[in-house]
């Protein structure tokens, strides 16, 4: 097995638990001690982990220093799944918004077969799957930042000025208890936030790893948006919404 893919599979192993040892890896992945051990090193100088106790815990991928390759790369399955409903609510020659997060990016692939859309994005990497599915593409501009290969700032926020969006789809570090939807990031809370003055409708994605959590700036609350995908279980109480869609453990809700 080459070193990128063990690698790869540590980080996989590791989001299925809490901690795992050194040895265990080692067993699991047929790999000497030692060269286990250079790989968490390797891991843990790139930000993806970090070691105690003779093993590794994974960083929470919603951290802001957690590297965007890595957090692309965690719970991949819900993010999907989360797109697939989302995009149910989309028709025909509606015009969109997807952000730069890294649940929005399946947005693309579940979206390639509508007719006459429209797509506005910040994303870097948004915008290279939506000229692969060859869907009407508009990008923001503006400041580039590193941490999320996306497009922030004033010349940012002005720019979706211009448009009239039907459905802006987001996503964000965190979902508190008290409906109030977070970010880390400054700048890209400052974008959604205009984007949201020009959207008939806001529709958060967000999977179980970002619900009772807290980040340092407010995007908004529960209550401002129309719709939320979520993996929760269906015993979270979402004041004021109704669950309309289920699918694969993932649910749409609405504003009542």
């Amino acid at each position: 097995m080459l070193k990128e893919e063990r690698q790869e599979q540590i980080i996989r192993f590791l989001q299925d638990r809490d901690y795992c040892s050194a040895v265990l890896l080692s067993k699991t992945l047929y790999a000497s001690l030692p060269t286990i051990r250079r790989d968490l090193a390797d891991l843990e100088k790139k930000g993806y982990i970090r070691r105690c106790r003779g093993g590794a815990v994974l960083l929470d991928a919603n951290r802001p220093d957690t590297p965007f390759p890595f957090r692309l790369s965690t719970h991949t399955l819900e993010k999907n799944q989360l797109c697939l409903l989302a995009a149910t609510l989309v028709a025909d020659g509606d015009v969109v918004f997807i952000d730069e997060s890294t649940t929005t990016q399946y947005m693309v692939e579940c979206l390639r077969h509508r007719q006459d859309l429209t797509v506005i994005t910040n994303s870097i990497a948004v915008c290279n799957l939506l000229y692969q599915s060859n869907i009407k593409t508009y990008c923001t501009g503006g400041c580039l930042q590193n941490s999320s290969c996306s497009f922030v700032g004033r010349q940012a926020e002005k720019y979706m000025a211009d448009f009239n969006v039907d459905y802006a789809f987001f996503s964000t570090s965190a979902l508190n208890e008290e409906g109030l939807v977070t970010d880390y990031f400054e700048e890209g809370t400052h974008l959604r936030q205009a984007v949201f003055e020009h959207a008939r409708k806001k529709v958060l994605l967000c999977d179980h790893s970002k619900l009772g959590k807290n980040a340092a700036y407010t995007v908004c609350r529960l209550q401002d948006l129309d719709y939320m995908a979520t993996d929760f279980d269906t015993g979270t109480d979402f004041s004021g919404f109704y669950q309309t869609m289920s699918k694969n453990g993932c649910f749409l809700f609405s504003k009542a």
